[in-house]
């Protein structure tokens, strides 16, 4: 027997804070790189309680490219617990940067 997938409802503020890291890496955001991004933000938030977006993480990497996306050397950190968006021009640097915070 198959087992259930583990979900649960997304908040508004959740949801927010998900277009702000997608609209972080694109002008013209895609409903399809909306939802794969927020599959890959709500595992990341469940198994570790925070996500890391950048071009050399493979997962991401599959998604930007399906996508025709290029993210160059951006980079976006979901903080621990949702606490805030953050990000940073050049994935060498800290993301010091806030793009949503409450």
């Amino acid at each position: 027997m198959a087992r259930k997938k583990k979900t649960r409802e997304v908040t508004q503020r959740e949801q927010k804070m998900m277009r702000v890291a997608c609209e972080y890496f694109t002008n013209k955001l895609t409903s399809n790189f909306y939802k794969e991004v927020k599959g890959l933000i709500m595992t990341d938030m469940m198994q570790i309680g925070c996500c890391v977006m950048w071009s050399r993480d493979s997962r991401f990497a599959a998604i930007y490219q399906r996508n025709g996306i290029d993210p160059g050397n951006k980079e976006v950190r979901i903080t621990e617990n949702w606490g805030a968006v953050r990000g940073t021009p050049n994935w060498g640097r800290y993301a010091e940067d806030y793009l949503y915070h409450e």
